[in-house]
């Protein structure tokens, strides 16, 4: 009974196709310069549907699995493009304080703005900031749940990109899924090639958690695709976020903090020691 109603999720990426079939109607109101508007990308359409994609196109695979029908199909979209506003200062902070402002309690980032390793640099700064309060304009704590892609460094020691390094936000690994031609993988236990790794350069371990990432199905401006990445991993958490909160709505009548729906989920998950790394 959880789909993750009245859960609002930001989807920081590209663009996304709010008129594709599986995701119309999921996008609400969005409030700042980040905005996408009519921006439209395959990667932010794709990410969208991994969350909250309805699968209302009915078009399912040759294993009669819908093709578009997200992780949390009752949450509501908040969609912003990351471009130009993270390169300005202090934009990672107001990415983050727009999703809050449009009242998102997560936001889903399949994306970083460097590469390679940069240690606890200002950007990395600047999202553990926003997670404890992503609003300081407003008196009190605003916080924001900050689901993030690791690099798609494909593998070996620190791998990894910016912000990646953060102690606050819930960085995401990727695991093996599906091959190309859509069949199962059945080693689903192993890290996919292209997933990045820790350690962070003064010695912590990432990512935090790994989800399915190489290869997802998902919506796509036209139809539906397979794709491959840590792009799509975070999606997979990102939805799993919406359908805990709903759940915690459900219990306590409060929303989770950050910290309590990082140590819930990482508190499910499993250990993967001994598989494919």
């Amino acid at each position: 009974g959880i789909n993750g109603n009245g859960v609002a999720i930001a989807i920081v990426d590209g663009g996304s196709d709010q008129n594709h079939t599986d995701l119309a109607g999921q996008f609400g109101a969005c409030t700042g310069e980040s905005c996408g508007g009519s921006a439209s990308s395959s990667h932010g359409t794709h990410t969208a549907g991994i969350v909250a994609g309805t699968g209302a196109s009915g078009v399912t695979d040759s294993w009669g699995f819908l093709r578009g029908l997200g992780v949390a199909p009752g949450a509501t979209l908040v969609e912003q493009v990351y471009s130009p506003v993270y390169q300005q200062p202090g934009g990672m902070l107001q990415l983050m304080t727009e999703s809050q402002q449009s009242g998102a309690i997560a936001s889903s980032n399949s994306w970083g703005p460097s590469g390679s390793p940069q240690g606890y640099d200002i950007d990395t700064m600047e999202v553990d900031i926003g997670v404890r309060d992503a609003d300081s304009g407003v008196s009190g704590d605003q916080p924001l749940s900050y689901v993030l892609a690791i690099m798609n460094g494909n593998g070996g020691t620190s791998s990894q990109g910016s912000p990646d390094e953060a102690k606050n936000i819930f960085t995401i690994g990727s695991t093996k899924m599906r091959g190309s031609s859509g069949s199962q993988d059945t080693n689903i236990d192993d890290i996919s090639s292209n997933s990045a790794h820790g350690p962070c350069l003064d010695g912590r371990k990432i990512p935090h958690m790994v989800a399915p990432g190489c290869n997802v199905d998902s919506s796509v401006p036209g139809g539906h695709s397979l794709m491959c990445g840590t792009s799509m991993a975070c999606p997979q958490v990102a939805g799993a976020v919406a359908l805990f909160v709903e759940h915690y709505r459900n219990e306590t009548g409060d929303d989770p903090t950050p910290a309590m729906v990082k140590a819930a989920l990482t508190a499910a998950a499993r250990d993967l020691a001994g598989h494919e790394d």
